[in-house]
């Protein structure tokens, strides 16, 4: 796959330098920043076992990946960007400690934090409080057929159950 970025106002197409050979890649999402002047873009292999995270620059078409996620077999493509810290990071959910669990990443590819913890899944992120630094996310953790709502701090700590538990 390749992606191509044209001026509203017109004018050449300007090709993003994607590495790989687009015949054995997919560009299952891509979006603006919050700030309009790069594009996030994530890039999947055909075995669909890695998937990077990339940012580009719509008036150079120049690529860096900020975050590669890898498993040996096979990752969910259910990841959309969640904007955090004002665009300056995202909340990405990641099995790679064994449970499907919320990290904090920075736009740079060096900032990296696990927010949630515990024996469980996070089944959905439902909201991000930006502004108050909240984190609200669904999880099932000791019934698999009850979703509860919970809450914990993007800077990570101890989450708080939001939904009756009766």
């Amino acid at each position: 796959a390749r992606l191509g970025v044209v001026s509203s106002a017109g004018g050449p197409v300007r090709w993003l330098d994607v590495p790989g050979d687009p015949r054995e890649h997919y560009l299952p999402r891509m979006e603006w920043a919050v700030d309009g002047e790069w594009i996030m873009l994530q890039q999947l292999n055909r075995l669909q076992n890695t998937n990077r995270v990339m940012v580009a620059d719509p008036g150079t078409g120049v690529t860096r990946t900020i975050l590669t996620e890898s498993n040996a077999t096979w990752l969910e493509n259910d990841n959309p960007v969640r904007w955090a810290n004002g665009g300056k990071g995202f909340v990405w959910l990641s099995e790679r400690n064994g449970w499907r669990h919320a990290y904090l990443a920075g736009v740079d590819g060096k900032q990296w934090a696990q927010i949630t913890q515990g024996d469980f899944d996070i089944l959905q992120i439902e909201a991000i409080d930006d502004a108050g630094g909240w984190l609200y996310y669904s999880a099932s953790p000791n019934n698999p057929t009850q979703r509860y709502l919970y809450r914990v701090r993007l800077t990570g700590g101890t989450s708080e159950g939001m939904s009756p538990t009766e």
